[in-house]
């Protein structure tokens, strides 16, 4: 019988190689130096693991031989990255070295690349990989990751979007003070506020589905609140002690349903309407946060959250004295102005400083 650290090793490798491959076929339909970043990180990890990887029966030549990636951006990072050492693998020299290629990274990052797409890319995989390997972790229960080592630490606090269970999701209705001038709107006296099924999530890198009945769905990228502790009646004033973290939410809607209608459940309620990710993050100042939507890496909304007309600690306080807010449920805080049209084959990117890029591909229903 295999050993605990056996099935995580294999589940990790699992994991990443099927994450790999996933990329690189989004990267053939879809070249940008974003996922050209994230293509060579995983090389970087398959190429240092590659007989540790074939031990457990994977083939990752294909993988490996074909990537075509510009080397010579990242030929810096590869002389400063660890040579894990040959000796018998083992569940601590992994996540150490994981641990380091991305600090060492975040470094470089920081240093010397100004966050370009490429670098960011190369960045966020080892990022993922560290959480998917504590994760694998908590699951064998064979490594102590709650310590002062834990990458959630080094990392910004962050947290497997995944592992919250929401109960509802809150959403906000014009929040930003552009988005009120560009509809010709008067400033809503009071937060206007509307519901999303959780049956609607979806995460990062997976697909927005258009539903045959509708004929116009759009994106609308907003920062979305992760409560913490149950709570209700909370005063804004303390609002910050029952907030897990924030995260983004594309509150996809189908518009002319909504249009028609007249009320919104229906537009908002399809599934694959509420991708949320790619992580949750506590440690940002959720007041001054630039944020944008791109579709086709073409910019479609920009603006920054000081433009709320709302804050995020007004919202709960708003929304609590309203409803009990349980913990892993959502708050969505408005979308700022630029909404516009998705279509089948779309690549649709919202990213907010400090959390990061949410992805999402778009296909008509079949």
């Amino acid at each position: 019988m295999e050993k605990p650290l056996k099935y995580i090793l294999k589940s990790f490798f699992e994991e990443l190689i099927k994450k790999a491959f996933e990329t690189k076929s989004i990267y053939e339909k879809n070249p940008n130096q974003y996922n050209d970043g994230l293509l060579f990180g995983y090389y970087i990890i398959l190429d240092t693991f590659r007989d540790e990887a074939i031990s457990f029966g994977f083939d990752i030549e294909e993988l490996c031989l074909n990537i075509d990636f510009e080397k010579e951006l990242m030929g810096a990072v590869e002389e400063e990255i660890p040579n894990f050492p040959k000796t018998e693998i083992d569940d601590e020299s992994l996540l150490s070295y994981l641990r380091d290629c991305f600090m060492i990274l975040e470094e470089y990052v920081d240093d010397y690349l100004d966050e370009d797409e490429f670098s960011r890319g190369v960045l966020d995989t080892f990022k993922e990989m560290v959480i998917l390997f504590e994760r694998l972790g908590e699951k064998y229960k064979i490594i102590n990751y709650l310590n002062s080592n834990s990458i959630k630490q080094k990392i910004g606090d962050s947290l497997d979007i995944k592992e919250i269970n929401p109960t509802k999701i809150i959403c906000v209705g014009l929040n930003y003070i552009d988005h009120a001038k560009e509809l010709n709107m008067e400033i809503p006296e009071y937060p206007i506020i509307f519901l999303k099924p959780t049956s609607a999530i979806i995460y990062n890198e997976d697909y927005i589905i258009k539903p045959k009945i509708s004929k116009r769905v759009d994106y609308e990228v907003e920062l979305a609140i992760v409560i913490g502790k149950k709570c209700r009646n909370v005063k804004k004033d303390e609002a910050d002690d029952y907030i897990m973290g924030y995260t983004i939410l594309n509150d996809v809607t189908a518009r002319d349903l909504q249009q028609k209608d007249g009320q919104w459940t229906r537009a908002k309620s399809f599934d694959t309407f509420c991708p949320i990710g790619p992580r949750i993050v506590k440690d940002i100042d959720p007041m001054n946060l630039d944020i944008e939507c791109r579709v086709n890496d073409e910019i479609k909304q920009k603006s920054n959250t000081k433009n709320m007309i709302f804050d995020v600690y007004e919202l709960v306080e708003f929304v609590s004295s309203i409803m009990t807010l349980y913990p892993g449920d959502i708050i969505s805080t408005g979308t700022p102005p630029g909404v516009g049209e998705l279509k089948d084959g779309d690549v649709v990117e919202c990213e907010i400083e400090g959390i990061g890029v949410l992805r999402n591909y778009v296909r008509d229903e079949e």
